[in-house]
């Protein structure tokens, strides 16, 4: 009982009641600011590569999000404009289907790839995540202009579609 009524310990009480305030107020405010609201992804979704090249003919980096026919075969005729044979168009159901389509552009080398990681639905997006290869300084590659692209079907979304790069540039 004595230890208690020392004047250090009447010097320290003070701060110490302070600091366990401070303490207890944090505590108490982290845990009233829970948040209890929903995870924002509610669904990975499948897709189809439909197809997937280094020679595009694209000169310009594009993400488009094709829900037609007509479109899907404009961008076939630019794939296929120096392909002989050319590619063959799919058909595909718009009704329940739209197409991505993802091109870099041109690249002065070879070893440029672009691939899709993963598409997930959230509550106001889908996500189309980009991913792919790119030449790291020393690489062996072709010395041709390429210009890689990919074309991926899976099902009509009701919600905006947003492009996002993990490609390491």
């Amino acid at each position: 009982m004595k230890l208690f009524m020392t004047k250090p310990f009447r010097k320290y009480s003070k701060v110490l009641i302070i600091l366990c305030a401070v303490l207890l107020s944090f505590l108490w405010s982290c845990k009233s600011s829970t948040n209890n609201s929903k995870p924002s992804i509610t669904a990975s979704i499948d897709f189809t590569v439909l197809e997937k090249g280094s020679h595009g003919n694209f000169t310009n980096k594009q993400e488009r999000i094709i829900s037609d026919q007509i479109t899907l075969q404009d961008i076939y005729n630019t794939i296929n404009g120096t392909r002989k044979p050319g590619l063959p168009v799919p058909e595909v159901d718009f009704s329940k289907y739209q197409v991505a389509f993802i091109t870099s552009g041109e690249r002065s080398t070879g070893g440029y790839s672009i691939a899709i990681d993963t598409i997930v639905r959230e509550e106001e997006q889908t996500i189309l995540y980009i991913g792919g290869e790119s030449p790291k300084p020393g690489d062996y590659v072709t010395t041709v202009i390429t210009a890689p692209f990919i074309l991926v079907k899976f099902e009509k979304q009701s919600v905006p579609v947003v492009f996002r790069y993990s490609l390491h540039k």
